[in-house]
C-alpha cells in the first residue's frame, strides 16, 4: 500500500552508485531488467523528480516476462534525489528467474528520472534474511510485524523441558542453542500436581502432525497425531478462564515459555479443544440464571394458589 517501507537484507550484486540520471520514461527494458536471487521483499532505486509534481506519487511497478509481479507507491514528497524504497512483495520470484521494474508519476507533469551506473539502473534488491529477528511493514497508521522464529498458532512438540521456577526458564531460553529450537519449555515446580508425561530422547522417527486447527476469539481446536506423547502449544496468551480438553475429557494446562498455553496428549490421534470462559462470564451466568428462577417461582406461585380452589367453611 502506499507509504510501506521494504525491509529485508540487500541481496548480492546490488549496483550502491550511480553516475547520471536517465528520464524513467522510454527507458529501454535491459536498463530496468535483472535476474532475481529468489523471492523479494522490495527494491530501492535512486529516483528524482522535475516539473510540477505538488500531490503527485511515483509507482513502481516489477514485471516477469509478460507478467506484472507487483507493484507499490510513494508519495511525490518521499522522492528526493537518493534511494527510494517500494515494498515489492515478488514472492513469484524464484531464484534465477528474469525481472525488470518501471517507474512512472500519477501526473503527466511530473518527470521521474532514474540513476544509472553505465548502461544499467542502480538498484538494491531486498530478500528475506533468516537471521532477522522480525519482519516488518509500516504505513502512517500503524506497524505490523511478524516473528519468523515463531511458532505456527497451533503447533506440536515431541521434546520439551520442565524447569522449577520462571527465571531459570528464561535464563535457558535467552542461550537457546539452535537444536533445541523446537523444545517447549515451561514451569513445573517440584511436587506439581501436574507432572508431565516422559518426552522422546530423541525426535521420534513420525514427528507429531497437527490438522484441521480452529481459532476463534474464545476457543481453539486441533486434531494431533504422534507416536509418542506429544505438548500442543497454542500461540496465545494463558489466562484465567480457559479450560483445555482432550477428546472430551478434562486435561491440564501448562504455560509454555510462561506465557502460551500447552496441553499435553498421549499417543494416537486425538482431538484437543481449549475454551475460554472469563470468570466474570461465569458469575454474569450465574446471576443470569438466579433470576430467571426467581421469575419462574414468581409467576407459578399465583398459578399454585389459584390450583387449590376457594377455601371452604
Amino acid at each position: 500500500g502506499t507509504d510501506e517501507l521494504p525491509f529485508g537484507r540487500v541481496a548480492d550484486g546490488a549496483d550502491l552508485t550511480w553516475d547520471r540520471w536517465a528520464p524513467a520514461d522510454g527507458l529501454a527494458d535491459a536498463v530496468t531488467a535483472g535476474v532475481a536471487p529468489g523471492p523479494l521483499n522490495g527494491i530501492y532505486v535512486p529516483l528524482r523528480l522535475g516539473g510540477h509534481c505538488q500531490g503527485a506519487s511515483v509507482h513502481l511497478t516489477l514485471f516477469s516476462g509478460s507478467r506484472t509481479i507487483a507493484s507499490s507507491t510513494r508519495a511525490a514528497s518521499d522522492v528526493d534525489g537518493g534511494w527510494t524504497g517500494f515494498a515489492l512483495l515478488g514472492r513469484d520470484l524464484a531464484a534465477g528467474d528474469a525481472y525488470r521494474f518501471a517507474a512512472t508519476s500519477s501526473l503527466p507533469g511530473c518527470h521521474v528520472e532514474i540513476g544509472l551506473t553505465e548502461e544499467r539502473a542502480a538498484r538494491q534488491l531486498l530478500i528475506e534474511d533468516p537471521g532477522q529477528a522480525v519482519r516488518l511493514v509500516s504505513t502512517q497508521q500503524s506497524w505490523i510485524y511478524e516473528r519468523p522464529s515463531a511458532w505456527p498458532l497451533v503447533s506440536a512438540h515431541a521434546r520439551w523441558r520442565a524447569f522449577p521456577d520462571q527465571a531459570s526458564l528464561l535464563a535457558w531460553a535467552a542461550t537457546r542453542p539452535a537444536s533445541d529450537a523446537d523444545v517447549a519449555a515451561f514451569v513445573s515446580p517440584p511436587g506439581s500436581s501436574t507432572a508431565p508425561p516422559p518426552a522422546a530422547e530423541d525426535a521420534p522417527a513420525t514427528a507429531p502432525v497437527v490438522t484441521s486447527p480452529s481459532i476463534s476469539d474464545n476457543s481453539v481446536r486441533a486434531r494431533v497425531a504422534a507416536s509418542s506423547n506429544t505438548l500442543l502449544v497454542v500461540s496465545q496468551n494463558l489466562a484465567d478462564g480457559w479450560t483445555a480438553n482432550v477428546d472430551g475429557k478434562a486435561a491440564a494446562l501448562v504455560a509454555v515459555d510462561g506465557a502460551l498455553m500447552g496441553v499435553f496428549v498421549p499417543p494416537g490421534q486425538h482431538t484437543v479443544t481449549l475454551q475460554y470462559r472469563p470468570k466474570t462470564f461465569l458469575a454474569g451466568s450465574a446471576l443470569t440464571a438466579a433470576g430467571l428462577l426467581v421469575a419462574a417461582v414468581a409467576l407459578a406461585a399465583p398459578r399454585r394458589r389459584r390450583s387449590k380452589g376457594p377455601l371452604g367453611p
